[in-house]
């Protein structure tokens, strides 16, 4: 099939039968009954620690970098993504004990502090 898919219509109908399957088939590919497969990862910068901290921004829990990296993740992931106010209600009061903290905000204005203030310690030191 790649003569007609590229040789005979210099690459026309491929790019025809890519753009209308919708799943990257050429004519080769739909006539095998195969699929291409993406394996990339795409990571946007809300899945990662870094976040934008303004120039005025003012620390308030130094006791942050006794956490680790791995740490940071799993609480911005678990308390950011779930809405389970119950989990990030559980979330805050565990962080809050390892890091020996009374907290005077609520339960997710304090995991939204505590991630701000690692990544400012990380990124300023």
């Amino acid at each position: 099939m790649r003569f007609v898919d590229i040789s005979l219509t210099s690459g026309g109908v491929a790019i025809i039968t890519i753009l209308i399957t919708g799943k990257g088939q050429r004519v080769g590919d739909v006539a095998a009954g195969t699929t291409v497969v993406s394996e990339k990862f795409r990571i946007g910068l809300h899945e990662t620690l870094l976040q934008e901290i303004p120039e005025d921004y003012v620390p308030k829990y130094p006791q942050v970098m006794n956490l680790s990296d791995q740490q940071i993740k799993q609480i911005k992931s678990e308390a950011l993504k779930s809405g389970d106010f119950l989990l990030i209600k559980q979330l805050a009061e565990k962080t809050a004990s390892l890091l020996q903290l009374n907290p005077e905000e609520k339960n997710l204005a304090f995991i939204e502090h505590i991630i701000k203030d690692y990544n400012y310690y990380g990124q300023r030191g």
